[in-house]
């Protein structure tokens, strides 16, 4: 509740007194001066139709919203050929701002290297900011004849929290890119999140709800995390795709939580299998009530897999690892002769603020490193039978590993099977932003099912 009144409260001095400015098009043109007259608290009401951007609109620093007609009425196609760096559309955001955009189907002729739409901040890390996307299509398939989808991306969020919710996220072939990418901001201080203590089921995080991930191939996945953010993602449908994180291994830091409930994931056969439904590479996390359904064949056989490229002898030389964890290196917990716990795996939480971490010691105490933080997995099931969280070697590794990560992820210390998590409360639903800004009026399995037909 408290939260609730804190963003209901930070909303309303948003745009209590905002003016009402109708852009002429959707054009480049006509939405890019009409951000430029926006002042603090405005809204932008953009007329349906078709447009091509060839450049990007920075919305910076400004507390506006912008509406675009709903998905089937305005296209927004980005061809920014040349520089695939540049967002259609991005709102950079501080502590005191706020962002809204919704409708529209947003395209792209390049790939997005940073997205085709997005949010967040230069830096440092602004936890406090809120931010919405709502009713909107994503397709970050690149539309170019012969151009691949690797490395491209459907909304980029970096160092900054918000929803992202009743939208369509797709992907139209099998070369590569991701629909969600929740990243750091420019100077890692992310990684903020490892050293102060962090808490599940609260609005400090990315939240995706009632959401639909319609994918051709699994590709990049659904949703891909980075240097010590915090997603969760909830009551949602997703199609022929996973969802997982990046760890310490490719990372400065590795991602911190990811919270995943309450959704369908279905596995049509159609193309490559996506083999699990979610992938942990470090921190912790809950998921539950997550049922899979293979309609052909067995594509997804995983429910929750943990991967820790660390262990690894040739993630150094594959990877971007800055060591080993061998029982050595420095910045593991080398609580035993294998390294563990090595830092940012999976099932471990914050640092103590008294920490003495990376004072350079060969070894540390149980309470001066990373805290014990199992993830936990219950009531969750594939083609009708529960399933068990699994520890599988890293892509490319071969026999001469230096630990094996069973040895450093264990069932019932690191992680609990068919176990609620002991405490544990999830985020009101809808998020608290939804409820601020529309009401909480509209049964959930409509909501998807309207989203659903919307997008198609």
């Amino acid at each position: 509740m408290r939260g609730l009144i804190i963003i209901t409260l930070f909303w309303y001095i948003a745009f209590c007194n905002g003016a009402t400015i109708t852009a002429v098009s959707c054009s480049l043109l006509d939405v890019s001066n009409s951000v430029a007259n926006a002042s603090q608290g405005d809204t932008i009401i953009v007329p349906s139709g078709n447009a091509t951007w060839t450049d990007e609109i920075r919305v910076s620093y400004k507390s506006i919203r912008i509406i675009f007609a709903e998905i089937g009425q305005t296209t927004i196609t980005r061809d920014t050929t040349g520089s695939n760096s540049k967002r259609a559309l991005f709102f950079l955001m501080d502590t005191t701002n706020t962002c809204y955009l919704s409708g529209a189907t947003w395209r792209t002729v390049n790939p997005a290297t940073f997205g085709i739409i997005g949010w967040g901040t230069a830096g440092p890390f602004k936890q406090q900011s809120i931010a919405r996307f709502t009713r909107l299509k994503v397709i970050y398939t690149p539309s170019g004849a012969g151009i691949s989808a690797s490395g491209s991306r459907g909304i980029t969020i970096s160092g900054a929290y918000g929803v992202i919710d009743h939208c369509w996220l797709e992907s139209t072939n099998a070369s590569g890119g991701q629909m969600i990418t929740i990243d750091t901001d420019n100077n890692a201080s992310t990684s903020n999140t490892w050293h102060t203590v962090q808490s599940l089921g609260d609005t400090n995080c990315v939240c995706i709800e009632d959401c639909v991930f319609s994918g051709f191939a699994p590709n990049d996945g659904a949703i891909d995390m980075y240097v010590g953010m915090k997603a969760t993602v909830r009551y949602f449908i997703s199609t022929n795709t996973n969802f997982g994180t990046h760890g310490y291994d490719s990372s400065i830091r590795s991602s911190k939580s990811l919270e995943c409930y309450m959704g369908q994931i279905y596995n049509t056969g159609t193309q490559a299998a996506p083999g699990y439904a979610f992938k942990l590479r470090g921190g912790t996390g809950v998921f539950w009530s997550n049922t899979v359904i293979n309609i052909s064949g067995t594509g997804i056989g995983s429910g929750l897999t943990h991967q820790y490229y660390r262990a690894d002898t040739n993630c150094i030389s594959l990877d971007t690892c800055p060591s080993i964890c061998n029982g050595s290196s420095l910045e593991d917990g080398n609580f035993d002769s294998y390294g563990y716990p090595g830092l940012d795996q999976s099932g471990r939480g914050s640092f103590s603020v008294s920490s003495t971490w990376k004072s350079g010691a060969a070894s540390y105490a149980t309470n001066d490193y990373e805290a014990l933080e199992p993830v936990y997995q219950w009531n969750n099931t594939i083609d009708g039978t529960n399933w068990l969280q699994s520890v599988t070697l890293n892509p490319g590794q071969d026999t001469n590993y230096v630990v094996n990560p069973t040895r450093l992820i264990q069932p019932n210390r690191d992680y609990y099977d068919n176990i609620a998590r002991p405490g544990y409360a999830p985020l009101s639903y809808p998020h608290p932003l939804v409820v601020a800004q529309d009401g909480n009026n509209t049964p959930r399995t409509s909501r998807i099912r309207g989203i659903s037909l919307m997008a198609r």
